[in-house]
C-alpha cells in the first residue's frame, strides 16, 4: 500500500523488493506444506495445485493490474494489488493448517546443497529454465516481426499460452506420478521438436497458435518437473529444496534472456528458437546424468 503513495523513485524501489524477497518464501512455505497434508501418492498432485493458483495469479493478476493503470493510474494499481493481498492474508490465517514443526536446524538443511546430486539438480533446473525463456524472453517480438500477430491478437495468443500452461500443471504432476524419469528426460526432446516447428513455420499464424497452445502446456509441465527435481534431490529438506526451485528457476530466466537478447542482437529474433534448442540439449546432458549416476527411488515409481 506504501507504494501507492510516495513520490520519492528510492521508497519506491524498497517498497518493491520486500515483497519480492517474501514472494517466494511464501510460495515454498505452500510447496511444502501442500505436499505434507495429503497422503504421499497424492503430493505431487497437491504440489501441481499450488503451482497452478501461481500461473493462474499471473495469467488473470497482470492483465487487470495493467488495465487499472492505463485507466486509472498507477496509484489505483497498487491499492488493487494491496486488496488482494490482504485477501490472502485473511485466506492464509483462516484456512492454513497448523502442523507441528520440525527440529531441524538450518545448517543441516544447507548441507544437502553440497551434496552431488543436489548440485546437478541445480544446474538442470537452471539450464531447464534457460531454455525455456531463451526462446520465449523476446516471443512478442518474434510473433509481430516474423508471424505478424499484433495487437488484441498477440494478446489473445499470450492468453491462450496462459491458460494452456495451467492444464500443463495439472497434467505434468500426472506425467510425474505415472513416470517420474521418462517425463523429465523425454521432456527437453519435445521441447526442442516444438521449437523446429515453430522455427518452419514461424510465418503461418494458424500453425504458430496451435504451437503456441502446445509451448504453454510444456510450460506447465516444465514448472512440475523443476520443483520435482529439487525436493527429489533433497526429500530431508523440502522447505530448502522448495526454496530453491524458486531460485534456480529465477537464475534459469536471467540465463535464458540473456542469450535470447545476443541471440537477438548478433542474428535476429527467428533463431532464438534455435539457441533454445542448444540449451535444451546440455539440460538434456544434466537430466541424463542426474537419473542414472544418482538414482534416487522417488524418481522411479513406476521403473
Amino acid at each position: 500500500m506504501t507504494s501507492a503513495f510516495v513520490t520519492d523513485f528510492n521508497i519506491a524501489l524498497i517498497c518493491r523488493i520486500i515483497p519480492a524477497i517474501f514472494h517466494p518464501i511464501y510460495c515454498g512455505l505452500a510447496l511444502t506444506v501442500a505436499a505434507e497434508i495429503v497422503e504421499p501418492e497424492k503430493a505431487q498432485d497437491a504440489v501441481s495445485k499450488v503451482i497452478m493458483g501461481v500461473s493462474a495469479g499471473m495469467i488473470i493478476g497482470v492483465p487487470i493490474t495493467t488495465f487499472i493503470a492505463t485507466t486509472l493510474g498507477y496509484q489505483y494499481a497498487m491499492l488493487w494489488f494491496s486488496l488482494v493481498t490482504f485477501i490472502a492474508l485473511i485466506a492464509t490465517i483462516i484456512f492454513f493448517p497448523s502442523l507441528p514443526g520440525k527440529k531441524q536446524s538450518y545448517g543441516n538443511q544447507v548441507k544437502v546443497a553440497t551434496t552431488g546430486v543436489f548440485i546437478i539438480s541445480v544446474l538442470g533446473v537452471i539450464f531447464l529454465n534457460g531454455g525455456l525463456y531463451t526462446a520465449y524472453a523476446y516471443i512478442s517480438e518474434f510473433l509481430n516481426m516474423i508471424t505478424h500477430i499484433l495487437g488484441f491478437e498477440l494478446s489473445i495468443v499470450l492468453f491462450i499460452y496462459g491458460i494452456a500452461s495451467i492444464i500443463g500443471n495439472w497434467l505434468g504432476a500426472k506425467l510425474l506420478n505415472s513416470n517420474s524419469k521418462k517425463t523429465a528426460l523425454i521432456f527437453p526432446i519435445v521441447f526442442s521438436i516444438l521449437m523446429i516447428g515453430l522455427f518452419i513455420f514461424s510465418r503461418a499464424k494458424l500453425p504458430v497458435i496451435i504451437l503456441m497452445f502446445a509451448w504453454g502446456i510444456l510450460a506447465g509441465i516444465a514448472n512440475d518437473i523443476s520443483q520435482y527435481w529439487m525436493v527429489s534431490a533433497a526429500p530431508e529438506a523440502p522447505e530448502f529444496a522448495n526454496g530453491i526451485f524458486l531460485s534456480m528457476g529465477n537464475v534459469g530466466v536471467t540465463l535464458g534472456t540473456t542469450i535470447a537478447g545476443a541471440v537477438v542482437a548478433g542474428m535476429g529474433v527467428q533463431y532464438v528458437m534455435i539457441a533454445a534448442i542448444i540449451v535444451m540439449i546440455i539440460d538434456l546432458i544434466l537430466l541424463f546424468t542426474r537419473t542414472y549416476k544418482y538414482p534416487i527411488k522417488q524418481m522411479d515409481n513406476s521403473i
